[in-house]
């Protein structure tokens, strides 16, 4: 747009030389004239041959910029998505869910991708042992729009410092995650973490954080 811009404002400019030249028709020779013209147009010609090859390359970082911004958008509505599901679950099970691989039995790939996401998020939840639940596909479908994204759920039970609205609760709580590692060209990565607690038959949450890559 700002190629579109400044080439259009280079055309104005040669338009009114040309202009100007007519004008002065009758104050000067057919070769100063002529010549005038000529100025003018050699000098517009280099002013477009340098600039164009800086406005091509500003356009295209401006669509890459575009282009990243909304993969980030994309790829944090889905971790979204995947932590209401790994909620529900949690509500559902009242903790731990069954059928979800134990953290000390997860795969190198799970293993790196939960660490990945807790990581963006600069902390150092337990992933590894057995009070952690990860549930975690891979899109392969070449129809599909997330083909190549990578989606992790994980639920742990562990130590967590407790002080909400200046009560103390016990430290021992549930943390929950939904994180989605998204394919190439733009990768992405956006998680999505809440803590809660079980009082008294209650559930207390411990606010929720969020970040991206």
């Amino acid at each position: 747009m700002a190629s579109i811009v400044l080439i259009g404002g280079l055309f104005v400019m040669m338009r009114r030389a040309l202009c100007y030249r007519k004008a002065t028709a009758g104050c000067h020779d057919a070769y100063r004239q002529s010549g005038f013209a000529l100025i003018g147009v050699i000098l517009l010609s280099a002013v477009i041959g340098l600039m164009m090859p800086m406005l091509l390359n500003l356009e295209a970082e401006n669509r890459n910029a575009m282009r990243q911004h909304q993969s980030r958008a994309a790829a944090m509505a889905m971790a979204h998505h995947i932590y209401a599901l790994a909620h529900d679950a949690y509500l559902t099970h009242s903790g731990l869910p069954l059928g979800w691989d134990k953290g000390s039995d997860m795969s190198l790939q799970q293993s790196k991708a939960i660490t990945s996401c807790s990581q963006i998020l600069s902390l150092s939840d337990q992933w590894q042992g057995a009070d952690a639940r990860i549930s975690s596909m891979m899109i392969n479908a070449s129809d599909n729009p997330h083909h190549g994204d990578h989606l992790i759920m994980g639920i742990a039970r562990q130590a967590v410092p407790a002080d909400i609205n200046g009560d103390t609760y016990p430290q021992l709580a549930h943390v929950v995650m939904g994180c989605v590692i998204t394919d190439r060209p733009f990768s992405q990565l956006a998680v999505i973490r809440g803590t809660y607690w079980h009082i008294g038959g209650m559930i207390i949450s411990g606010g929720w954080q969020a970040g991206s890559s």
